[in-house]
């Protein structure tokens, strides 16, 4: 256990780790609803300073935005690299004071990929004397603009880092899938599917903010919109999981009513975005995730002392939350305290995926003596069964009859009549699901139900039940 810790540790540090800045300088920021001011005149304009490096400008929907950068660099014979992380660009404009002229020197984004290099996010090369640049973009989906200056060798250490980082984290997806496919084909159990779809959902979704689809394509569109349909889809995942491995499939109807609004709302504004150019709409559908998160771990902490699975899900998924709602909701609303990043969100997915990963292995454990408790079971009501007379055994109206009484007098309803039923045949919790189309979670419920209102502990006991009641 304490490797495991020392691993977690080692991990999380990697993934935290950051290269300190080799450039300072101030950034600042003008917005204009209308594309008409001149570039000679922007610097008559009045630019607001940004004071964090992460820092953002407030939403405005759609028009232009001027980000001027004022460098303090002291060693002018170095060359510089300003980049900017954020893969939802599709074009930014470099302008630069040429000869006591502003002019635009270059551009970049998703409309402006080629095949002849391979850049993840938007980058210019500027030369080291130079002390102020202005960019210029439209911000879609998303008001976010983190820029980083470096040096050349401190921007190349920097993209070794972040690609160390990068393997650690998909490496540890893919481990987690893996096992998770595995655990699922060897046990059946539907909560290993659902959590592998899960894990790869959210892989592809940080794939996409890591800048990784450009190795798929550069086509503009693929790139500024194949982000919505995972973002759908790892909201739908994410539902899913949560209702199977809370267990709440035969409860909270109310509950699947709202997720399921609140995922159409969010498609309906992801449908809004790409007919109308409407960059709060896609804000808003991206607000949906960590409302439904929150719903959920409010779900686990209510049955949070009943439930090992609640206990696993408030812990696997509290700091998750907060980084989440602090990324889509509270820096829309407040200030951006936690000042946080989309590839930093993974720290709190790989504590999330290692803490339910041993929630799941808890879960093999108990299947393990679940199945061994069932065997031992099946195995001795079989050595009954030669000496023991069973209602099969008489005509179908009178076992018919016999399952009526035991319904009226334990109050069972007709579908814990039909598990009870085979329950007593010998079947085994996945044969009772297969012959009623039943998950195994569904099947546990209702003879957990059998048992407490037949006041009995196994099968052997409800087949006694049921002679005590043929006579």
């Amino acid at each position: 256990m304490n490797k495991f810790f020392f691993v977690f540790y080692f991990t999380i540090s990697l993934l935290s780790l950051k290269l300190s800045a080799q450039v300072r300088f101030e950034r600042s920021w003008y917005y204009t609803a209308v594309d008409t001011v001149a570039p000679q005149n922007i610097n008559q304009q009045h630019f607001n300073p940004l004071k964090g490096s992460n820092d953002n400008p407030p939403f405005h929907n759609q028009g232009v935005y001027w980000f001027k950068l004022d460098i303090d660099h002291k060693h002018s014979a170095d060359d510089l690299i300003i980049g900017i992380k954020n893969p939802h660009l599709d074009s930014v404009f470099l302008y630069q004071s040429i000869n006591g002229e502003i002019i635009a020197t270059d551009t970049a984004g998703n409309n402006f990929r080629n095949n002849k290099s391979y850049l993840r996010y938007v980058r210019f090369k500027i030369t080291g004397n130079t002390a102020t640049v202005w960019l210029k973009t439209h911000l879609k989906k998303e008001i976010l603009f983190p820029v980083t200056i470096n040096t050349v060798p401190a921007f190349y250490k920097a993209e070794s880092l972040s690609f160390l980082k990068l393997g650690i984290y998909y490496g540890i997806a893919t481990l987690v899938l893996i096992v998770n496919l595995v655990l699922y084909f060897g046990f059946k159990e539907p909560k290993f599917l659902y959590y592998s779809i899960l894990v790869f959902m959210v892989a592809l979704l940080y794939g996409y903010a890591d800048g990784l689809y450009v190795l798929i394509s550069n086509n503009p569109v693929w790139l500024n919109y194949a982000s919505l349909p995972v973002m759908l889809g790892a909201t739908i995942a994410t539902v899913i999981f949560s209702i199977k491995f809370l267990e709440l499939d035969n409860k909270y109807i109310h509950l699947f009513r709202v997720s399921a609004a609140l995922l159409i709302i969010m498609a309906l504004c992801f449908l809004a975005y790409l007919i109308f150019d409407w960059t709060g709409a896609c804000i808003l559908g991206n607000m949906v995730l960590p409302l439904l998160l929150t719903m959920y771990w409010l779900v686990a902490l209510f049955r949070f002392k009943k439930h090992t699975a609640a206990r696993f899900f408030v812990f696997a998924s509290t700091l998750s939350l907060v980084f989440t709602l602090n990324f889509f909701v509270f820096r829309f609303i407040a200030p951006n305290y936690l000042n946080l990043m989309p590839g930093e969100l993974k720290i709190a997915n790989i504590l999330q995926m290692l803490i339910l990963s041993i929630g799941i292995y808890h879960r093999v454990k108990k299947l393990h003596k679940e199945h061994a408790f069932y065997r031992e079971e099946i195995q001795r009501y079989l050595k009954e069964q030669p000496t023991t007379e069973y209602p099969a055994e008489k005509d179908n109206e009178q076992v018919h009859n016999v399952f009526i009484q035991l319904q009226d007098q334990f109050g069972l309803s007709e579908r814990e009549i039909d598990v009870l039923k085979l329950l007593v045949e010998g079947l085994t919790n996945q044969q009772i699901g297969e012959k009623l189309y039943l998950s195994a979670n569904t099947v546990k419920f209702h003879i957990r139900n059998i048992y407490l209102k037949m006041d009995i502990n196994n099968r052997a006991q409800a087949v006694n039940k049921i002679h005590g009641v043929a006579g």
